[in-house]
């Protein structure tokens, strides 16, 4: 990626989404092919007066930590990396949703130990820290999507640098659609599901917490989930591709999980706690310099036109109460044909929502 383009995007990052200014500890964790972003964020970080500090992931390291047991269920994240995050105020994460990625020689079960062990962390900074979750496009990720590298980098800081103004304005009139809602009906072209609201909250995501961002989400309320929806576009988790996932709510409960030949795989995932199997987010996409699915939910979840749903961990701040270590964002392309009805009145059909502005918030 350009210098240029990476000194913008830690600007944007550590300035506008994490606020880092003087004295702030910063921590910065990426993989080591992320090392010229991560550089790019450290000095961005000095300039505005904050002390940076790296942790810089080596894939291969990190794939083979997970094939060796850990001595018991405490013992999956070493001390200093939790100290770390105890210590910062700020943290910024660089992901890649291959970095863990699972073989025929990684135990499941050490993914969910993982995954379990994260979720405290999560918490932790979800409560207590200024965070940021980015990305930094790699020729690796670019063949797992079936892109150029250049075709993802430009997908990327599209996305990132779109006018978050113009756009916070589009969300908050996309937001006056679900005031007061009680109850939604998304269906059509797959998706057949109504869940409730009451006392539930909205909210936006632009740019802040995500970059890139754009979003509208919410947790339901769980058990007023019902219905079908099937999931049949790059669907991934821990770097293991799904090619359909068939899932069926009855009030708020999982009642089929099908993934055809990789239906066991799909249940040893959601097992991974009581919670895996409770709906804990569903949101719209509304970034329209998204323009196509990639099987990173970083991305695909923000693209307009598309609706998410995240099996196992809720958010508070909406109302959720569900907990676990599972969080695992399902994204489907309304697009394709599918409609959303709040309280029987439609509010989103032919890719758009109805928000009285005339632009389509998908490819403009």
């Amino acid at each position: 990626m350009d210098e240029s383009y990476l000194k913008r995007l830690a600007r944007l990052i550590v300035r506008r989404s994490c606020r880092a200014g003087e004295g702030d500890r910063v921590m910065i964790q990426g993989r080591e092919d992320a090392a010229p972003f991560v550089a790019a964020l450290a000095g961005e970080c000095l300039r505005a007066g904050a002390w940076p500090s790296t942790d810089i992931q080596v894939r291969a390291v990190e794939q083979a930590l997970l094939r060796i047991p850990p001595r018991d269920e405490d013992d999956v994240l070493p001390e200093s990396e939790v100290a770390r995050y105890l210590e910062s105020e700020v943290i910024i994460f660089i992901r890649d949703p291959w970095l863990l990625e699972a073989d025929e020689k990684t135990p499941l079960e050490r993914l969910k130990q993982r995954a379990r062990a994260q979720a405290m962390i999560n918490t932790h900074v979800r409560n207590n820290t200024r965070w940021a979750i980015t990305a930094f496009p790699t020729a690796l990720q670019a063949a797992r999507m079936g892109m150029s590298l250049a075709e993802l980098e430009r997908l990327f800081l599209n996305a990132c640098f779109i006018d978050w103004k113009a756009h916070t304005r589009l969300q908050s009139l996309v937001l006056q659609l679900f005031e007061g809602a009680r109850e939604i009906h998304i269906h059509g072209g797959g998706i057949d599901l109504r869940f409730g609201l009451d006392g539930r909250r909205m909210l936006l995501c632009n740019g802040m917490r995500n970059v890139p961002g754009g979003e509208i989400y919410t947790s339901p309320v769980h058990e007023s989930v019902n219905g079908i929806v099937c999931f049949d576009d790059a669907i991934n988790f821990a770097g293991k591709h799904f090619d359909e996932i068939l899932l069926e709510f009855r009030n708020g409960r999982l009642v089929q999980a099908n993934a055809g030949r990789q239906t066991r795989e799909l249940h040893a995932i959601l097992d991974v706690d009581t919670g895996g199997r409770i709906p804990g987010e569903i949101g719209f996409g509304t970034n329209p310099a998204i323009t196509r699915l990639t099987g990173d939910a970083l991305l695909d979840e923000k693209a307009a036109g598309t609706i998410h749903l995240a099996l196992g961990q809720s958010f508070a701040e909406a109302g959720g109460v569900n907990e676990s270590a599972l969080h695992w964002d399902l994204v489907k392309d309304l697009c394709k044909g599918g409609m959303i009805e709040v309280d029987g009145r439609v509010v989103f059909s032919g890719g758009k929502f109805q928000t009285g502005t005339g632009r389509k918030n998908r490819r403009v």
